[in-house]
């Protein structure tokens, strides 16, 4: 009886490195995304900043965001009132809030899939973060 319960205290020891390990992947993966996300507006900065020099307005720009705009991108430009649709300030403001709070949204969605109650942590503990979660 010993045995299994020093096997049931090493899975549960196991299982909570293998919980520590995915909780640092998916951190990792929160800032490889955040990473990739700022690389990519400062290249697309970068590239209004020289159609800006070249003399392009803001409808110009607009014109060119909107034509480049594929899948999920492509709908928010659906969702935008049609006078809008060539605003360049209302089409990078309707992008950043979808795209800017959507990696925030799924990563709150996994953690509370897999949370699960620690060993040390009370039912009210575990309440106040899935309820954080969610």
């Amino acid at each position: 009886m010993e045995a299994f319960a020093a096997f049931k205290e090493d899975m549960k020891a196991g299982q909570e490195s293998v919980k520590d390990e995915i909780k640092a992947v998916k951190e990792e993966m929160i800032v490889g995304q955040e990473e990739i996300k700022r690389k990519n507006t400062s290249i697309i900065e970068n590239k209004f900043e020289v159609a800006e020099a070249n003399g392009c307005d803001s409808q110009a720009k607009a014109c060119h965001l909107a034509a480049s705009l594929r899948a999920e991108a492509a709908d928010i430009l659906q969702t935008l009132p049609e006078n809008k649709r060539l605003d360049f300030e209302a089409l990078s403001g309707a992008l950043e809030l979808h795209f800017g709070e959507k990696c925030l949204k799924d990563y709150s969605k996994l953690q509370l899939k897999s949370r699960q109650q620690k060993p040390t942590e009370t039912l009210q503990e575990l309440a106040t973060d899935v309820e954080s979660l969610s």
